[in-house]
Protein backbone atom coordinates (compact mmCIF):
# COMPACT_ATOMS: atom_id res chain seq x y z
CA UNK A 1 0.00 0.00 0.00
CA UNK A 2 1.17 3.33 -1.11
CA UNK A 3 0.58 6.47 0.74
CA UNK A 4 0.93 9.78 -1.26
CA UNK A 5 1.82 13.60 -0.12
CA UNK A 6 1.61 16.39 -1.86
CA UNK A 7 3.70 19.55 -1.93
CA UNK A 8 0.30 20.83 -0.62
CA UNK A 9 0.08 18.72 2.49
CA UNK A 10 3.89 19.35 2.90
CA UNK A 11 3.37 22.75 3.38
CA UNK A 12 0.27 22.69 5.69
CA UNK A 13 2.45 20.22 7.78
CA UNK A 14 5.14 23.15 7.84
CA UNK A 15 2.56 25.76 8.76
CA UNK A 16 4.29 26.71 11.98
CA UNK A 17 7.39 27.40 10.05
CA UNK A 18 6.43 28.81 7.11
CA UNK A 19 9.73 31.06 7.24
CA UNK A 20 11.80 27.57 6.04
CA UNK A 21 12.19 26.14 2.82
CA UNK A 22 13.85 23.23 3.62
CA UNK A 23 12.69 19.76 4.44
CA UNK A 24 15.41 18.15 6.37
CA UNK A 25 15.39 14.26 7.05
CA UNK A 26 17.15 12.58 9.93
CA UNK A 27 17.96 8.59 9.99
CA UNK A 28 18.23 6.28 12.83
CA UNK A 29 22.14 6.52 11.92
CA UNK A 30 22.81 10.18 12.43
CA UNK A 31 22.73 11.04 8.80
CA UNK A 32 20.58 14.26 7.67
CA UNK A 33 19.24 14.94 4.28
CA UNK A 34 18.09 18.18 2.77
CA UNK A 35 15.75 18.45 0.23
CA UNK A 36 14.53 22.36 -1.14
CA UNK A 37 10.78 22.49 -1.08
CA UNK A 38 11.05 24.49 -4.59
CA UNK A 39 12.03 20.94 -5.80
CA UNK A 40 9.71 18.59 -4.22
CA UNK A 41 6.75 17.31 -6.16
CA UNK A 42 5.61 14.25 -3.90
CA UNK A 43 6.38 12.32 -0.81
CA UNK A 44 5.24 8.54 -1.29
CA UNK A 45 5.49 5.97 1.59
CA UNK A 46 5.87 2.31 0.24
CA UNK A 47 4.76 -0.89 2.50
CA UNK A 48 7.49 -2.89 2.46
CA UNK A 49 5.69 -6.06 1.70
CA UNK A 50 5.14 -4.12 -2.12
CA UNK A 51 8.39 -3.43 -3.04
CA UNK A 52 10.07 -6.90 -5.10
CA UNK A 53 13.18 -8.43 -3.08
CA UNK A 54 15.66 -8.89 -6.30
CA UNK A 55 16.89 -12.22 -3.79
CA UNK A 56 13.39 -13.69 -4.12
CA UNK A 57 13.30 -16.22 -7.49
CA UNK A 58 10.04 -17.75 -8.50
CA UNK A 59 10.72 -21.12 -9.56
CA UNK A 60 6.99 -21.79 -11.17
CA UNK A 61 5.95 -24.00 -8.02
CA UNK A 62 2.66 -24.72 -7.34
CA UNK A 63 1.99 -22.75 -3.88
CA UNK A 64 3.95 -20.10 -5.65
CA UNK A 65 6.49 -19.73 -2.97
CA UNK A 66 9.75 -17.93 -3.61
CA UNK A 67 12.92 -19.05 -3.54
CA UNK A 68 16.18 -16.95 -2.33
CA UNK A 69 18.97 -16.76 -4.23
CA UNK A 70 21.69 -17.09 -1.48
CA UNK A 71 22.25 -18.32 1.98
CA UNK A 72 21.13 -16.71 4.81
CA UNK A 73 25.31 -14.85 6.29
CA UNK A 74 25.98 -14.67 2.12
CA UNK A 75 26.06 -11.63 -0.29
CA UNK A 76 26.03 -13.84 -3.33
CA UNK A 77 24.80 -16.81 -4.82
CA UNK A 78 27.41 -19.21 -4.01
CA UNK A 79 28.35 -18.05 -1.37
CA UNK A 80 28.89 -20.16 2.08
CA UNK A 81 26.64 -17.87 4.67
CA UNK A 82 26.34 -18.54 7.90
CA UNK A 83 26.53 -22.38 9.67
CA UNK A 84 23.17 -22.09 12.31
CA UNK A 85 22.28 -24.71 14.54
CA UNK A 86 18.43 -25.53 14.44
CA UNK A 87 15.98 -22.33 15.79
CA UNK A 88 19.33 -20.22 16.13
CA UNK A 89 20.29 -16.66 14.63
CA UNK A 90 23.79 -16.72 15.26
CA UNK A 91 27.50 -19.15 14.72
CA UNK A 92 29.27 -19.99 17.02
CA UNK A 93 32.61 -21.12 18.58
CA UNK A 94 31.34 -24.79 18.58
CA UNK A 95 28.40 -26.62 18.03
CA UNK A 96 28.44 -29.06 21.11
CA UNK A 97 25.70 -29.86 23.33
CA UNK A 98 26.68 -27.20 25.70
CA UNK A 99 26.30 -24.47 23.83
CA UNK A 100 22.82 -25.20 22.36
CA UNK A 101 19.49 -24.59 24.32
CA UNK A 102 16.78 -25.99 22.32
CA UNK A 103 17.09 -30.03 22.54
CA UNK A 104 14.38 -30.38 24.47
CA UNK A 105 11.95 -28.07 22.76
CA UNK A 106 8.70 -29.57 21.37
CA UNK A 107 7.89 -26.98 18.34
CA UNK A 108 6.10 -28.19 14.98
CA UNK A 109 8.02 -25.44 12.98
CA UNK A 110 9.78 -22.29 14.02
CA UNK A 111 9.38 -20.49 10.93
CA UNK A 112 7.90 -16.69 11.37
CA UNK A 113 9.04 -16.75 15.21
CA UNK A 114 11.93 -14.93 16.99
CA UNK A 115 14.13 -18.24 16.60
CA UNK A 116 14.11 -17.85 12.72
CA UNK A 117 17.15 -16.98 11.42
CA UNK A 118 15.33 -16.05 7.70
CA UNK A 119 12.93 -13.78 9.51
CA UNK A 120 15.06 -12.40 12.29
CA UNK A 121 17.89 -11.64 9.57
CA UNK A 122 16.00 -10.91 6.49
CA UNK A 123 12.58 -9.42 7.56
CA UNK A 124 9.21 -10.95 8.47
CA UNK A 125 9.32 -11.83 4.69
CA UNK A 126 11.36 -14.12 4.58
CA UNK A 127 11.02 -17.73 6.29
CA UNK A 128 13.40 -20.89 6.75
CA UNK A 129 11.16 -23.45 4.48
CA UNK A 130 9.11 -26.34 6.23
CA UNK A 131 9.56 -29.81 5.12
CA UNK A 132 6.63 -29.22 2.35
CA UNK A 133 8.43 -26.69 1.11
CA UNK A 134 11.53 -28.50 0.69
CA UNK A 135 9.42 -31.68 -0.70
CA UNK A 136 7.71 -29.31 -3.17
CA UNK A 137 11.07 -28.08 -4.25
CA UNK A 138 12.49 -31.49 -4.59
CA UNK A 139 9.25 -32.87 -6.60
CA UNK A 140 8.58 -29.52 -8.90
CA UNK A 141 12.04 -28.62 -10.44
CA UNK A 142 15.18 -29.86 -12.21
CA UNK A 143 18.13 -30.79 -9.72
CA UNK A 144 21.83 -31.37 -11.18
CA UNK A 145 25.51 -31.05 -9.41
CA UNK A 146 27.08 -27.54 -11.24
CA UNK A 147 29.33 -25.49 -10.17
CA UNK A 148 29.44 -21.90 -9.99
CA UNK A 149 32.56 -19.39 -9.52
CA UNK A 150 34.88 -22.75 -8.60
CA UNK A 151 32.23 -24.03 -5.67
CA UNK A 152 30.69 -26.60 -6.09
CA UNK A 153 27.00 -26.74 -5.60
CA UNK A 154 23.26 -27.94 -6.67
CA UNK A 155 21.81 -26.18 -9.28
CA UNK A 156 18.19 -26.23 -9.19
CA UNK A 157 16.16 -25.37 -12.55
CA UNK A 158 12.44 -24.24 -12.88
CA UNK A 159 10.03 -26.51 -15.51
CA UNK A 160 8.62 -23.63 -16.58
CA UNK A 161 11.35 -20.98 -16.67
CA UNK A 162 14.76 -20.24 -17.38
CA UNK A 163 15.18 -19.45 -13.46
CA UNK A 164 17.37 -21.28 -11.22
CA UNK A 165 18.68 -21.18 -7.65
CA UNK A 166 22.55 -22.43 -6.91
CA UNK A 167 22.45 -24.09 -3.41
CA UNK A 168 26.53 -24.41 -2.58
CA UNK A 169 27.72 -27.72 -0.84
CA UNK A 170 29.13 -25.89 2.42
CA UNK A 171 29.27 -28.78 4.82
CA UNK A 172 28.47 -28.71 8.35
CA UNK A 173 29.58 -27.71 11.58
CA UNK A 174 30.07 -30.90 14.20
CA UNK A 175 31.94 -29.25 17.21
CA UNK A 176 34.36 -26.95 16.15
CA UNK A 177 35.48 -28.63 13.20
CA UNK A 178 33.82 -28.82 9.43
CA UNK A 179 32.57 -32.18 8.00
CA UNK A 180 31.53 -33.29 4.64
CA UNK A 181 32.36 -29.98 2.96
CA UNK A 182 31.37 -31.81 -0.44
CA UNK A 183 27.97 -31.95 0.60
CA UNK A 184 25.04 -29.69 0.67
CA UNK A 185 23.30 -29.17 4.55
CA UNK A 186 20.28 -27.23 4.51
CA UNK A 187 18.05 -26.86 7.52
CA UNK A 188 14.17 -26.92 7.95
CA UNK A 189 12.20 -25.39 10.11
CA UNK A 190 10.07 -28.46 10.81
CA UNK A 191 11.95 -30.66 14.22
CA UNK A 192 12.20 -34.22 12.81
CA UNK A 193 11.38 -37.31 14.24
CA UNK A 194 13.80 -40.10 15.05
CA UNK A 195 13.08 -43.11 17.58
CA UNK A 196 11.14 -40.49 19.48
CA UNK A 197 13.69 -37.96 20.08
CA UNK A 198 12.91 -34.30 19.83
CA UNK A 199 16.33 -33.41 19.34
CA UNK A 200 16.28 -33.77 15.91
CA UNK A 201 15.76 -31.46 12.80
CA UNK A 202 14.75 -31.97 9.07
CA UNK A 203 17.04 -30.97 6.64
CA UNK A 204 17.71 -31.26 3.10
CA UNK A 205 20.91 -33.54 2.06
CA UNK A 206 22.50 -32.90 -1.52
CA UNK A 207 25.10 -35.04 -2.72
CA UNK A 208 24.18 -34.17 -6.51
CA UNK A 209 23.00 -37.79 -7.31
CA UNK A 210 21.27 -37.80 -3.90
CA UNK A 211 19.10 -35.16 -3.09
CA UNK A 212 16.45 -35.99 -0.06
CA UNK A 213 15.05 -35.23 3.19
CA UNK A 214 16.39 -36.12 6.54
CA UNK A 215 17.02 -35.42 9.97
CA UNK A 216 19.89 -34.74 11.99
CA UNK A 217 20.88 -33.97 15.91
CA UNK A 218 20.30 -30.17 16.27
CA UNK A 219 22.69 -28.84 17.34
CA UNK A 220 25.24 -29.33 14.30
CA UNK A 221 26.03 -25.88 12.27
CA UNK A 222 24.06 -25.94 8.90
CA UNK A 223 23.01 -23.72 6.34
CA UNK A 224 19.72 -21.64 5.54
CA UNK A 225 17.96 -20.82 2.31
CA UNK A 226 15.02 -18.30 2.95
CA UNK A 227 12.07 -18.43 1.12
CA UNK A 228 8.81 -16.23 0.69
CA UNK A 229 5.57 -17.34 -0.04
CA UNK A 230 3.76 -14.34 -1.54
CA UNK A 231 0.76 -11.99 -0.33
CA UNK A 232 -3.00 -13.26 -1.36
CA UNK A 233 -3.85 -10.15 -3.09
Amino acid sequence: MKKLFTLAAIVALAMPAMAQDIMVVNTKDGQSVKYSIDNIKEIVFEDSQDVPDERAIDLGLPSGTLWASMNIGSTTEAGTGLYLSWGETAEKVSYDEDSYSYEDMIMTSFAGTECDPATVLWGSRWTTPTKEQWDELIANTIMQKSNMNGVDGLKIRSKTSTNFIFLPYCGQMIDSSLSDAGYGWYWASTQGSWNGSTNVGDYFFSAGTSNRMSTTNKRVGQQVRPVQVPKKK
